[in-house]
């Protein structure tokens, strides 16, 4: 095997191609990890809003027992009858 020099200029160029991979490289991992950060946060939220609406739901129902059937009104904070 014969082994050649390389002209400074293109070792240079090689350099730089080194560097741009490890950088392309190293944002990559960085986008990975904020996207498994952000699917691990979207996940907790998800569950909140389940249990949110299950929260929402007893309270509907605690509202029927009391004041009979009807909805409530979330702008107005008023239970309002069915006829």
């Amino acid at each position: 095997m014969i082994r050649v020099d390389i002209e400074n200029e293109r070792m240079e160029k090689a350099s730089d191609l080194k560097r741009s991979f490890a950088d392309v490289h190293s944002r990559i991992s960085q986008v990975e990890k904020k996207m498994n950060e952000l699917n691990d946060e979207a996940s907790l939220l998800i569950e909140e809003l389940s249990n949110l609406r299950q929260t929402e739901m007893d309270f509907i129902k605690d509202l029927s027992q009391e004041y009979g059937p009807g909805k409530l009104d979330p702008f107005e904070m008023k239970w309002i009858k069915e006829d």
